[in-house]
């Protein structure tokens, strides 16, 4: 996924930057492994980071996430806003 607005949207506000450059990465389907070593942190933190995102987001899976972005997504470009994944 490329930098993008979507994350700027009111339902992500209250993710830190650091969430939400893990939650970018979530959506690209990279692992916990995968993004501890793009990021140089260890797994245990990535999984922490994670952990919030679920919880801030109030959802209980990753396929939960990915739904209240996907809804997301379409609900701005329903409101012609310009985001884009």
């Amino acid at each position: 996924m490329k930098k993008n607005n979507l994350l700027l949207h009111s339902n992500f506000a209250h993710l830190s930057p650091r969430e939400k450059e893990i939650l970018e990465m979530i959506v690209e389907e990279k692992t916990n492994v995968e993004i501890s070593k793009e990021l140089f942190i260890s797994k245990r933190t990535v999984d922490g980071h994670r952990q919030n995102i679920l919880n801030k987001l109030n959802v209980k899976t990753t396929v939960g996430l990915i739904k209240v972005v996907y809804e997301t997504l379409i609900s701005a470009n329903n409101n012609t806003e310009t985001l884009q994944l």
